[in-house]
């Protein structure tokens, strides 16, 4: 399995592998360069020792320090601080403490020329390669547009980042970045007390609500493709490598980080049926092989009973053959449904007889009293009087 593919789709095998390399020495140096303000040995074992799960986010970190190492990988591997307060003034106008950026929009033009000048020819050293944060960026471009970053898609922000999901879905969160603006997104539970949901996964969480607020964010606002700024020397097709001196090749595939093949746990081992082996590389027997079957565009309509179907000649009419048990049943049921509609017409008509005596008893009885309402005269036009001046 390729890297990108581990990093696209999130499989977590690559990830230990590389760690297992590297070592947790090296890891470690690389957690602190990225600006992570928290310690990721948890214990001195895991300096002794490979611990698999550090590999895969054990260790805790804070949202702003994510926020700033994906920075690093968005800056061609500069540093950036981060900004908690934009600007304070006091009571009498005076700026007493500036952080504001340079195309901030509540700046007016010259503050934003003053800016421009006050960080010209400050920018931080590099604390990775630029070749290196390129094919990061790179990386998490693809996750965006190939992974479980559909809501994004939909969304037609050109955006990179990278999706996580912790144990017991305790955290969901999504880091994401533009060319101009970079958003964390996390939503969990900081007692770790309760799961979000069992199935629940930050492609169904956290990616949803980051791709709803930066598509507000952004709105008409040009995007570059990421990444926007490529190094010099590094051609637009590079995949990495080659491998630094002092660490082994890549297994190959089918092997772990030690050179040994992957084995099975001993739970699964002889419940995994395999195919046996075909000489020659033909079918084995009894496997019917794959046919192609031409659909038509249009929804197909059923032939009418007795047509033919397209393409086919008509069946020759068969005879009708009679059967003298089956017409005498066939008789007797035609005379027990015409028995039956019989003496439901019967009762229909019983029904309505008992109405209609039950209505001239009522006129009659109105007649003797003399209290028979009676149906008023029309009224007449009304009479129209023309005046002459």
């Amino acid at each position: 399995m390729s890297l990108e593919r581990a990093i696209v789709w999130s499989k977590n095998p690559p990830s230990g592998e590389i760690f297992a390399t590297l070592g947790t020495t090296a890891v470690a140096d690389w957690h602190k360069k990225l600006g992570f303000s928290t310690p990721l040995v948890p214990s001195e074992i895991c300096l002794k020792k490979y611990c698999p799960s550090l590999a895969l986010g054990a260790s805790c970190v804070h949202t702003d320090d994510l926020s700033r190492a994906f920075a690093v990988f968005a800056r061609g591997g500069r540093p950036i601080e981060n900004v908690y307060v934009r600007r304070i003034v006091d009571r009498h106008g005076r700026v007493l403490e500036d952080h504001t950026a340079w195309d901030d929009a509540l700046l007016s033009p010259a503050e934003r020329l003053d800016r421009i000048a006050l960080q010209f020819g400050n920018e931080p050293e590099p604390v990775i390669a630029a070749r290196t944060a390129f094919l990061t960026s790179t990386l998490l471009r693809r996750i965006v547009t190939q992974g479980h970053s559909g809501p994004i898609r939909a969304t037609k922000v050109i955006a990179a980042g990278k999706t996580g999901t912790s144990s017991r879905t305790s955290d969901v969160w999504f880091v994401g970045y533009t060319s101009r603006w970079l958003t964390t997104a996390w939503i969990g539970d900081d007692t770790y007390e309760r799961e979000l949901g069992y199935k629940d996964a930050s492609f169904m969480l956290s990616v949803p609500m980051w791709a709803r607020y930066m598509a507000a964010a952004v709105g008409t606002m040009p995007l570059e493709e990421i990444p926007w700024d490529r190094p010099p020397g590094v051609k637009a097709n590079d995949s990495g490598g080659p491998l630094k001196p002092g660490f082994p090749a890549p297994p190959p595939p089918g092997m772990d980080a030690s050179g040994h093949p992957y084995q099975l746990p001993p739970r699964l081992q002889g419940a995994v049926m395999t195919a046996p082996a075909v000489p020659g590389g033909g079918l084995p027997e009894g496997l019917v092989p794959q046919k192609v079957i031409r659909v038509p565009t249009g929804a197909p309509v059923p032939p009418k009973p007795g047509a033919a179907a397209p393409g086919k000649p008509a069946p020759p009419a068969k005879a009708p053959q009679t059967d003298a048990r089956e017409s005498r049943s066939a008789r007797e049921a035609g005379e027990s449904r015409r028995s039956r509609q019989g003496a439901g017409q019967g009762r229909r008509q019983g029904w309505q007889g008992r109405r209609e005596g039950r209505r001239k008893k009522k006129r009659r009885n109105a007649s003797r009293n003399g209290d028979r309402p009676r149906r008023d005269p029309p009224p007449s036009p009304p009479e129209v009087v023309c005046a002459t001046p």
